[in-house]
């Protein structure tokens, strides 16, 4: 009787053994130089851990049950045949280290600069320019801190594509010391639940630059933006700095937050020498002037947004634009006009319960003027 009890844990310690094994994971991915980590990770032995084929035997016939007990099965207890499998070739390691099977991205700390691509997750120190080359894409993945060290001329520079995979919960956060150069997009950048704060210039686009950006915050930086791309920025928030340039590309903004928090005295919000605008559901507010259109190459559309903390809430010239649905206050006029060439639609919009004032030598150049609003327009601004 002992002895087919001593037998049996004999068994089972080998099966926990082998399934034990089979579970050991292959090295952790390695992320140096920022680009691609070795395909296919440290190898497991193929076939995983391998146990004896058909269990451990027992004797022949079994071990006999005393008389009127429970008897043992005959031939004992088998084990799985080839043992417990593990994964043939190991468990791959991600391919420029992207998570496989849904598998979390180990997190790292180090310092870069250079060409970058592949996956950064984690907490990183750009200590020199970093590109991100045309034709390759770096991944950041949630909670991911990035801190420019690297003086004046560090930043980030988009010729590739950079996707910034932030949550509500866990954002990418892209900061530095006072000056850095900020993010530059020649290629492409699609974000979301992402933060940029402190550069000389936040966020700028050159020529066929394009940057798509949801739950964005862009704060504390020497100028929020310049544009020579398309920007299009929803539920998002611009806080600080000097007047957002825009002189090509169109700038979309759709229930999103601009506020510079210097009302009615501070520099104007967004300022446009060329390119168009399309803005919707937001609220542009905080300094002299929210909408500064010195000429525009395209259409400009604003619609049930708020336009307010201003003393004009709108200066325009060399521009065809139509604003609809929006509520207006300002100390001055409403529509300024700085310089022609204007073909402007008012329609349906709240000048503060009375016909728009409007500064222009020319009224012509505004219709619609007559259809304003006596109370606020519902649901304007963002939602």
């Amino acid at each position: 009787m002992n002895s087919a009890r001593l037998w049996l844990t004999a068994a089972a310690f080998g099966l926990v053994t082998s399934a034990l094994t089979a579970c050991d994971d292959g090295a952790a991915p390695d992320f140096s130089g920022g680009d691609a980590v070795s395909s296919g990770g440290a190898p497991a032995p193929a076939g995983g851990t391998s146990g004896s084929a058909g269990g451990a035997p027992a004797p022949v016939g079994g071990l006999p049950a005393p008389v009127g007990g429970t008897p043992a099965p005959v031939g004992g207890l088998p084990a799985p045949v080839g043992g417990t499998p593990g994964l043939a070739g190991g468990a791959p390691a991600p391919v420029g280290g992207a998570p496989v099977g849904g598998a979390p991205t180990p997190r790292e700390m180090r310092d870069v600069e250079g060409d970058a691509s592949g996956v950064w997750c984690g907490d990183y120190r750009v200590v020199g320019p970093v590109t991100i080359p045309e034709g390759q894409t770096l991944t950041v993945c949630a909670g991911t801190h990035i801190t420019v060290v690297g003086g004046p001329g560090a930043g980030l520079a988009v010729a590739g594509t950079l996707t910034l995979q932030g949550t509500p919960d866990a954002h990418v956060v892209i900061d530095g010391d006072a000056g850095w150069r900020g993010v530059r997009v020649g290629g492409l950048l699609v974000g979301t639940s992402f933060e940029v704060r402190g550069a000389a210039t936040c966020l700028s686009t050159v020529t066929g630059g394009r940057v798509s950006a949801t739950d964005a915050l862009i704060e504390g930086c020497d100028q929020a933006m310049a544009m020579d791309g398309d920007v299009r920025l929803e539920r998002s928030r611009v806080y600080d700095g000097q007047s957002i340039g825009v002189d090509s590309g169109v700038l979309t903004l759709i229930d999103t937050v601009v506020d510079f928090r210097r009302p009615v005295v501070g520099p104007d919000c967004i300022r446009w020498t060329g390119g168009g605008a399309q803005i919707e559901h937001s609220w542009i507010t905080g300094c002299h002037c929210p909408l500064h259109f010195q000429r525009t190459d395209s259409a400009v559309s604003v619609t049930d947004s708020i336009l307010d903390g201003a003393t004009n809430p709108v200066m325009i010239a060399q521009t065809t634009a139509a604003f609809h649905r929006n509520n207006f206050t300002g100390t001055s006029a409403h529509l300024l006009d700085i310089g022609g060439g204007i073909a402007c639609d008012v329609l349906d919009n709240y000048f503060e319960g009375a016909a728009a004032r409007i500064g222009s030598g020319d009224q012509s150049q505004f219709s619609g003027t007559e259809g304003w609003r006596a109370t606020p327009v519902p649901g304007a601004g963002p939602r």
